[in-house]
C-alpha cells in the first residue's frame, strides 16, 4: 500500500513564500504614471514595473468608462504593446507620462449608453 507522495523542492528549512510575498518579490519597483488624455487633462495611477501595459490600460479605461480597445498608449512617441511589462520600456520611471491615443473614430469622452 502507498504511503502517499512527498515532494521536496529547494531548501526544506526555508519556508515557501505566500502568493502575496512572491508577487511582491517579482512585481518590481513602485511607480506613479501620468496619463495625458486627448483633451489635455492628466490622470495618474500607481503601478509596479512588473505589471503589463494592459494592466495600466485597464486602469485608464475604468477611469474614463471606456473599453480597452478604444485607445492605445504611447511612451516617448512609441506605441506600447499590451503584452509587454512596464519595465520593458527604457526610460519609463516614476512620474513618467504616457499618452492616451484614441483609435480612429472613437470619442473617449462620449457618454456610453446601454451595455456597450
Amino acid at each position: 500500500m502507498s504511503k502517499g507522495l512527498n515532494i521536496a523542492v529547494g531548501d526544506q528549512e526555508k519556508p515557501i513564500p505566500s502568493f502575496e510575498e512572491e508577487d511582491e518579490m517579482y512585481a518590481g519597483e513602485k511607480i506613479k504614471l501620468n496619463f495625458e488624455l486627448p483633451d489635455g487633462q492628466v490622470v495618474n495611477g500607481n503601478f509596479r514595473g512588473g505589471q503589463d501595459v494592459e494592466w495600466a490600460k485597464n486602469a485608464v479605461a475604468q477611469c474614463l468608462g471606456c473599453n480597452l480597445s478604444d485607445f492605445t498608449l504611447e511612451f516617448d512617441g512609441k506605441f506600447m504593446p499590451e503584452v509587454l511589462s512596464l519595465s520593458d520600456f527604457p526610460g519609463l520611471k516614476n512620474d513618467s507620462t504616457l499618452k492616451v491615443v484614441p483609435k480612429k473614430g472613437v470619442n473617449l469622452f462620449e457618454e456610453k449608453k446601454g451595455n456597450e
